[in-house]
């Protein structure tokens, strides 16, 4: 009769460390897929945040040309400006490339006679007009950064591009350089660089008309005659300059 009871004792024994052992088993199976669903949920949300592009500005905009002139747009700057209606775009002048050339602040346009290097994209003939808007900008980029040290003694300035009449631009906020691009006599092209500086509310817009003659060594009438042409149709959209508040005076 002991040895009956003895032996169930241990059967019970048995039964209830095997229930044990299941309850243990599958009580860390719970916890393993537990965390490996939280690890999936998070990767996923990872993707999902790297699949979601930020929030990009305005390109600029090109409008329909009349009989002399396009209209060209900085939305997301509130300033345009009109520009020679001959002048094309890189699509237009270069169809094979990838390259639009056209951003939220920068746009290229060339003379209708640019050539094009088909392999390098790149142009031999005529001229390239790259204009660049930014508003974070204090001051005007210094010569050094923008005259090669092979063309100073060549560089000089050129006011009559500025408008004569113009409620933006002037002699104080514009800087104008004229110079070759370096390099030898064979390969160096003439330069204009024209930097303005127009304060609109709380930004200060600095823009920047960037002009290369590939067909031209000692001057280019053809960046001076654009220039000219495009600078008096600078306007700007007014932004309202931000109140600041006056703390109250107890």
């Amino acid at each position: 009769m002991k040895i009956e009871r003895s032996g169930l004792l241990a059967m019970k024994k048995n039964i209830l460390f095997f229930i044990v052992l299941v309850l243990l088993f599958a009580g860390v199976g719970f916890v393993l897929l537990l965390l490996l669903f939280n690890k999936r949920s998070i990767e996923k949300k990872v993707n999902y945040a790297y699949a979601t592009p930020p929030p990009t500005l305005s390109l600029v905009k090109t409008g329909p040309s009349d009989a002399h002139t396009m209209p060209i747009s900085f939305p997301a700057f509130h300033m345009s400006f009109r520009v020679p209606s001959d002048l094309k775009t890189n699509e237009e002048i270069d169809p094979t490339s990838e390259d639009t050339q056209i951003g939220s602040n920068f746009i290229a346009l060339y003379t209708p006679d640019t050539v094009i290097d088909p392999q390098k994209h790149t142009p031999s003939k005529g001229a390239k007009l790259s204009i660049n808007v930014v508003n974070t900008k204090k001051d005007f980029t210094s010569e050094e950064n923008i005259v090669p040290t092979t063309s100073i003694k060549e560089a000089g300035t050129d006011l009559s591009v500025i408008p004569a009449h113009s409620a933006l631009l002037n002699a104080q906020n514009m800087k104008i350089y004229s110079f070759p691009s370096g390099g030898s006599a064979s390969n160096s092209n003439w330069i204009y660089s024209a930097e303005a500086q127009i304060k609109n509310g709380s930004d200060m817009l600095d823009i920047t008309f960037y002009c290369v003659d590939y067909s031209n060594r000692k001057a280019s009438p053809v960046c001076q005659k654009v220039l000219k042409e495009i600078l008096p149709t600078i306007g700007v959209i007014k932004q309202p300059t931000p109140k600041v508040k006056k703390s109250l005076q107890k």
